[in-house]
């Protein structure tokens, strides 16, 4: 009986873990939807080849009308770019270097996508909801499926949850391109990286260069074989995560100074903000 109790106390503790996971992702999935404006600094490691690129940025994020006003703090080129409705489908750049005058560029251009895993409109949470979700969906699956655990830790002084989400469908394939597009418009499609599968592609030397139908390509199934995400027990979203494919850590991103729905005025994405260096 004393066995047969402790059993029961084990098997009730890992129930309650895989449900805490359930509740907790549930929970973070409907903050994020709530999240209508946002500033923040984020700290990004990204994987290029066999090296890593650290960059540190602030933004500003308003959702309706979209718009988003980042600075790039590290590497220390004080870099500038904005989006409003005014400059709707294109940027407009700062690059605060030659050739010193602002410039108008497409946010899906070679220059703002270089070296970056993500374009500037998957910046937030917003996208890492959209790849949670179309995952669960794709499969078919509920949260506690994919849970690998869930632990309490720290972040600095925020108390987070740790959860760890373990994609057992991962894998890298092949694919038959049915039509023209480059690697950036394929990662769009299918919600994954184009910077991983020009590392699956090492013939291929750009993300941006159009390919003939029919190419042959080897891509990763889903944009991750295993996501970490450390989720603040206050703000219950996540400050954050760490994605992991077949080779080890792809990417990481740790948000700092984060504001929730803080009130932006029209100034604050206006290129004559005199804080800006736009003018």
């Amino acid at each position: 009986m004393k066995y047969l109790f402790n059993i029961s106390l084990l098997l009730g503790y890992f129930l309650a873990y895989s449900q805490t996971c359930q509740e907790v992702i549930d929970a973070t999935l409907k903050k994020i939807s709530e999240v209508q404006t946002a500033s923040f600094y984020i700290i990004a490691q990204e994987r290029f080849g066999d090296k890593y690129k650290t960059e540190k940025a602030f933004y500003k994020i308003r959702n309706h009308p979209f718009s988003v006003y980042y600075k790039q703090l590290y590497p220390p080129t004080k870099a500038e770019v904005l989006i409003n409705e005014k400059y709707q489908q294109q940027a407009l750049v700062n690059p605060n270097s030659f050739p010193y005058v602002n410039l108008i560029l497409s946010p899906f251009g070679e220059i703002l996508r270089d070296k970056q895993h993500h374009n500037i409109y998957q910046a937030g949470f917003v996208y890492l909801k959209t790849v949670l979700v179309y995952l669960k969906n794709k499969y078919q699956i509920s949260w506690s499926d994919v849970c690998q655990s869930v632990e309490m830790v720290k972040i600095k002084q925020y108390d987070c949850y740790k959860i760890t989400l373990f994609n057992r469908f991962y894998k890298i394939q092949t694919y038959t391109l049915p039509k023209e597009m480059s690697l950036q418009d394929l990662a769009l499609q299918m919600f994954v990286c184009d910077y991983k599968m020009l590392e699956l592609n090492p013939g291929i030397k750009s993300i941006f260069k159009k390919l003939s139908v029919g190419t042959k390509l080897q891509i990763p199934s889903d944009y991750a074989q295993k996501i970490v995400l450390y989720i603040d027990k206050t703000l219950m979203l996540p400050i954050k995560s760490e994605v992991y494919d077949e080779k080890g850590l792809f990417e990481e991103y740790l948000f700092e100074e984060i504001k929730i729905n803080p009130t932006f005025t029209s100034v604050d994405f206006d290129e004559n903000n005199k804080e800006y260096g736009f003018q």
